[in-house]
Formats: structure tokens, sequence, C-alpha cells
């Protein structure tokens, strides 16, 4: 907060000045002040400048404006600059919250990375399509092919199999999403929220209410959940 308070003295001393700019709203965005941290650079104009729209795509995601920051970035200025892999990413995921698939992917297939989440991607679109089918295959060659935890990924490729009548794989798919986000927790133990999460996920499928976790999880939840 000190930091916010000294970046805005600068700012009125100098409002012109770029880096403080761009430095209050990384401050910002630090004390969960990413929407005010997004209004902030969008009021700027200055999206022409690469390190404002980088910051633009970045606090949009993270502050949930996924169609207001696509509709002030201009095709005509974006289009020429350039953009880093991470920024690609970035604007991949905005297209894909606003369910613009075909973009989406197109964006993706600009950065090495991106190869791996355009069946993820293709995946959404064709559920989104009521191809169910192909969305399982799909979804189903996204997971094969992870290297980090995504329970949500195992979540929707459950959701997929449920809707295919495949009762036992999805079982085995909303098991494995449970189990995922247990191994991203580095002490072993999952926070009461996490924890509903996981039994409800345990659970959707058979329609109980099963405690979870149970003797096989290999983490503990906290007490008084």
């Amino acid at each position: 907060e000190k930091a916010e308070e000294i970046l805005n003295k600068g700012l009125i001393q100098y409002p012109l000045n770029g880096e403080i700019t761009l430095a209050l709203a990384d401050s910002m965005a630090a004390q969960s002040k990413k929407e005010e941290a997004w209004m902030m650079i969008a009021r700027t104009g200055r999206t022409g400048d690469l390190r404002f729209a980088s910051k633009l795509l970045q606090l949009g995601l993270a502050s949930g404006k996924a169609d207001e920051t696509l509709v002030i970035l201009d095709p005509a200025l974006t289009g020429k600059m350039d953009w880093s892999s991470s920024d690609w990413e970035n604007m991949a995921k905005l297209h894909e919250k606003v369910g613009n698939f075909d973009n989406a992917i197109l964006l993706l297939s600009k950065i090495p990375e991106g190869e791996n989440q355009i069946p993820r991607i293709q995946a959404k679109q064709a559920h989104a399509e009521k191809d169910f089918a192909t969305a399982l295959k799909l979804q189903s060659q996204y997971v094969s092919s992870l290297k980090k935890p995504d329970p949500e990924a195992w979540t929707f490729y459950a959701d997929l199999h449920r809707l295919a009548g495949n009762t036992e794989e999805a079982d085995e798919a909303y098991n494995e999403s449970a189990n995922t986000f247990c191994r991203k927790s580095d002490s072993g133990i999952a926070s009461n929220r996490e924890c509903k999460l996981l039994s409800f996920w345990r659970s959707r499928d058979a329609g109980n209410d099963r405690d979870f976790p149970d003797r096989t999880s290999p983490f503990r939840c906290e007490e008084n959940p």
C-alpha cells in the first residue's frame, strides 16, 4: 500500500510517465485491485503502445474483463505489434473466454507451446456445438498429453464421459481430477473450500454425499471443514 501511495504521488507529478503508470498498475493488482488497475490502463488510451496493450491483456484476463479488453484492443493496431509468446497466449485465453474458439486456436498456433492447448479448445468448441463424441476424443488427447496437474481438464473430461453414458470412465476421471487437485498442494493439506469442492467432484456422478477424502486420499483436510 505504501508503494501504491508513492507511485500515485509520482503520477500526479508526472502524469504522462509510462513507467510510473505501469508500476502503479502492478502495485494495484498485487493489492487485489485488478479491476481498478485495468480501468486505469484502459483510460490512458495508450493501447497502441505495446507495453500498455500487454498490460491490458494481462489485467483483462485477471479481472474477468475479456469482452471489454477485446473491444478496446484495435486489431488494426495489435496485429502489427511484436507480441511476446505470453501475450499471444493471454489474447487466446480472452478469445476462449468469450467463445471465439477459432480465434483462440489461430492465436495459439503462433507460439510453439500453444500447440498443446489446441485440442483442449477444439474440445470446448465441439462441446458448444453439441458434438460430444468429437469433444470427448479431443479432450482425451489433451489429458493424455498433460505434464502438469490440471484438475479442470480432468473434470471436463469426466463430464464428457458422463454425457456419453460412460459412468465408470466418468467416475475414474472425477477421481483423477480430485487427486490432481490434491497434488497441486505442496503441503498435502487441502483447505476446507478445496475439500468441499473435491467432495462434490467425487460424488457428483453418483449423486450422493460421500465424504472426501477417503482412506485412499493422499492428503488430509483441515479440521472442522
